[in-house]
């Protein structure tokens, strides 16, 4: 069985995108500019499977005010999907790491 992280963790961070695993809230923060947006748990390891095409319904269904604030920073639906992804891998290797 694989063991969870313990700690908020900074997963994916690239200036304009932040992810981060917060056990505390048993799910993941999401910071674009200065908007936080959480992900309930599993929600992250389900977009970053999600293809390019499929991404704008799943970010519209989580949360609708995901297309502004993607506008409005400039970002686009396959750059942020490709940060969750990266993160979803690094969530991936630290929990293999702690076996």
């Amino acid at each position: 069985m694989l063991k969870k992280m313990t700690d908020e963790e900074i997963l994916y961070d690239d200036g304009r995108i932040k992810i981060v695993y917060q056990p505390g809230r048993d799910g993941h923060g999401l910071i674009i500019g200065n908007q936080f947006l959480f992900l309930d748990r599993g929600i992250l390891e389900e977009l970053a499977r999600t293809s390019s095409r499929g991404l704008i319904p799943k970010f519209n269904s989580i949360d609708s005010s995901f297309g502004y604030i993607f506008e409005r920073e400039g970002l686009s639906y396959p750059t942020v999907g490709l940060a969750i992804a990266q993160a979803r891998i690094k969530e991936l290797e630290n929990e293999l790491r702690d076996i």
